[in-house]
């Protein structure tokens, strides 16, 4: 099997492994200061979830020699998912540390490691927290970056990069609610902007945002018809492109501005950050279902092929016997 490695092959392996590397250490690190938080081992459990990550990699490097999925990263799913459960369990005993009255402890500097035998830098158990929190979109932006392209394409990976990071800002904004003083008292709330939180999150194991343009194919001994190839593109970038919008709206600016509006209402917090990220999360909904009727009015009403070809970004057709302009 190694003789018939490319060198492309080996170093996608290379890539592929370091990434799981990465993700592997930082969800480690997670489940650690949940041992410590809870000051139980039994914790550890959690890191049992990685065995699925391990798996993956194992079938992702013999079978597939490094290439990643098209559509779906299973490799993040499994790294969120014992993340997510991490940072539930932090965030749920921050909020019962303030309702003891024993939110100071957060900030002071323990030596919680002597156990383990785990060399701890002097930070307080809130700063442990942050990183462990706002460390997972830069690895998960570093790993797509990272990860070897497949049959996506360079022009296709800079844009899906780009959606990333704004994904990644949106609901890091969003997550700064439970930092608001009527928020972290609230048992209930707090559960409504974890889980809508972790719904967000899993929007980076998907990779629709990004419509494939797939590469000639040669060699090709059987003939297609022309027209009917033009149609199957057009109706799978069509159905890419509305996948995008429902899993955007759905899974991020529907829920956030229903909280944020929760919030502002029945807590009675108004600042100038959540009634801008409030009226962001408004505009892009508009913004969102107004590209939804252009794209389903250009595909389904449009009985010209010149407006729904300009939607997609494909040259206009001349019709028959139409003379080009001068």
């Amino acid at each position: 099997m190694l003789s018939s490695l490319t060198c492309q092959d080996f170093f996608d392996i290379l890539k592929a492994i370091f990434v799981r590397c990465m993700l592997v250490t930082h969800a480690l690190m997670a489940v650690w200061r949940v041992t410590v938080s809870y000051n139980n081992n039994l914790y550890w459990i959690l890191a049992g979830i990685l065995v699925l990550l391990f798996a993956e990699s194992c079938y992702t490097i013999i079978r597939r020699r490094g290439k990643e999925y098209q559509r779906f990263m299973p490799a993040f799913l499994f790294y969120l998912s014992t993340l997510l459960s991490c940072i539930w369990l932090l965030e749920l005993d921050k909020t019962e540390k303030y309702l003891l009255g024993q939110a100071e402890l957060l900030d002071k500097q323990i030596n919680s490691s002597q156990d383990l035998r785990i060399p701890e830098p002097s930070l307080t158990p809130n700063t442990w927290i942050m990183l462990v929190e706002e460390m997972f979109p830069y690895l998960v932006l570093l790993s797509r970056w990272i990860l070897p392209r497949g049959n996506v394409n360079r022009k296709e990976l800079v844009e899906l990069l780009f959606a990333f990071i704004g994904i990644g800002g949106d609901i890091m904004e969003y997550f700064s609610l439970l930092g608001e003083e009527a928020v972290r008292p609230n048992r209930r709330l707090c559960y409504v902007v974890l889980a809508i939180w972790s719904l967000s999150v899993l929007q980076f194991t998907v990779t629709v945002t990004v419509i494939h343009q797939p590469k000639r194919q040669r060699n090709i001994n059987v003939v297609v018809d022309s027209t009917e190839l033009v149609l199957h593109k057009k109706q799978q970038k069509f159905w890419y492109e509305v996948l995008a919008i429902l899993l955007t709206l759905l899974m991020q600016d529907i829920p956030f501005l229903i909280v944020r509006v929760y919030i502002m209402i029945n807590c009675s917090i108004v600042d100038y950050s959540l009634i801008f990220f409030t009226s962001k999360n408004a505009m892009i909904i508009s913004l969102l279902i107004y590209k939804l009727l252009i794209l389903c009015g250009s595909y389904y009403l449009s009985d010209e092929e010149d407006e729904y070809d300009e939607v997609f970004g494909q040259p206009a057709q001349k019709k028959e016997g139409q003379q080009s302009p001068p």
